[in-house]
């Protein structure tokens, strides 16, 4: 058979749509390109953004383990002192003199009410006119404490904890309680042991029961 025979004009036209084609082609290229381009910056924008969100979603929800664990603890604790804190049982027993026993009885009875400021004052004046006296002492401290004077009254407290007799008693109990209203659950609980071998029957009942609410347990 015999070849066609292509003219110039037609070899003309077939290079001209070759080159057409190609650059079409090229086009497309670079379209699809620039296409591929932009999906990759908006995959990796929102890489980006997810992964931002899991780091702050960890963060934070590290932070929440880490405080909430304590902060309930707080607030239990907290709730726990309000629920058992109470006045000091006091006997009224003789005074050096009968102005010293009648502030006294006085002081008590002011305090019992919740009058906690003229209550202060009355126990100032007891510690005043003797220091050294383990009931003056307990109610200043009883007093501190109702106030919200913690640290001060901790320290009358283990005072009368440490000068023995049955002061003791009362001081290791408000201890276990400054303890617990300090949030050391652990720190209560071993006083509450050691006023539940002393034996007190009023006392050891309290610390039974308390030891059944703390925390952790």
């Amino acid at each position: 058979m015999k070849p066609t025979e292509i003219d110039d004009d037609q070899l003309l036209d077939l290079i001209r749509e070759s080159l057409e084609w190609k650059e079409r082609d090229e086009r497309r290229s670079i379209k699809y390109r620039q296409l591929y381009g932009r999906l990759q910056q908006r995959l990796l924008r929102r890489l980006i953004v997810a992964s931002t969100f899991c780091a702050l979603f960890a963060t934070f929800g590290t932070i929440f383990l880490i405080t909430y664990k304590p902060l309930k603890q707080q607030v239990n604790t907290d709730n726990l002192f309000a629920r058992y804190f109470e006045p000091v049982r006091f006997s009224i027993g003789y005074r050096n003199s009968d102005h010293q026993q009648s502030l006294f009885e006085k002081a008590v009875s002011i305090y019992k009410e919740g009058n906690l400021a003229e209550a202060k004052t009355l126990s100032d004046s007891l510690m005043q006119l003797d220091s050294t006296d383990p009931d003056h002492q307990l109610l200043h401290a009883s007093v501190l404490l109702s106030a919200g004077q913690t640290e001060l009254a901790q320290r009358y407290f283990q005072n009368l904890l440490e000068a023995g007799g049955s002061f003791a008693l009362h001081a290791q109990w408000y201890l276990a309680l400054i303890d617990l209203k300090q949030g050391s659950a652990k720190a209560c609980q071993d006083r509450l042991k050691q006023l539940i071998r002393r034996g007190d029957r009023y006392y050891v009942a309290k610390a039974r029961s308390l030891m059944k609410d703390l925390p952790g347990r």
